[in-house]
């Protein structure tokens, strides 16, 4: 779980996106990271190192648009899911994420909400670059 809530606390003050008409490209400077997705809704397998040295966790990503929206989502293996909408405002000045984390619940007090996963949702918001 701690690396879901990493990954989905891991996010740039800048954000530069790249589009072809099979593939998103996103750009984060201040964290020198690169992550290019095809949007077709195929499965891309990665492994990250874990919390041990020896320890690799696997995490699934697809994306695909959806009316005019990118999806985004990311399944952790064992770690629960994030998934996130990329919507452009209407008045295309700013860029909306909506990020939706989904926490597996390994049991609670008295049987209440056992194996019903935790969800806490957030929005970041991106505006233009400026010159410079």
């Amino acid at each position: 779980m701690a690396l879901t809530i990493d990954l989905a606390q891991d996010a740039s003050a800048d954000l530069d996106v790249e589009l072809t008409p099979v593939t998103v490209r996103f750009i984060t400077h201040s964290m020198l990271d690169t992550l290019d997705l095809k949007t077709d809704g195929g499965k891309q397998k990665t492994k990250v190192a874990g919390q041990d040295e020896d320890d690799q966790v696997q995490i699934t990503t697809k994306a695909a648009w959806s009316d005019g929206w990118l999806v985004v989502s990311r399944e952790v293996d064992g770690g629960g899911k994030i998934t996130e909408t990329y919507v452009r405002a209407s008045d295309g000045q700013h860029l909306y994420v909506v990020v939706q984390v989904e926490l597996p619940r390994f049991g609670s007090r008295r049987g209440r909400g056992e194996g019903k996963p935790r969800t806490v949702e957030f929005r970041r918001v991106y505006d233009p670059a400026t010159g410079g």
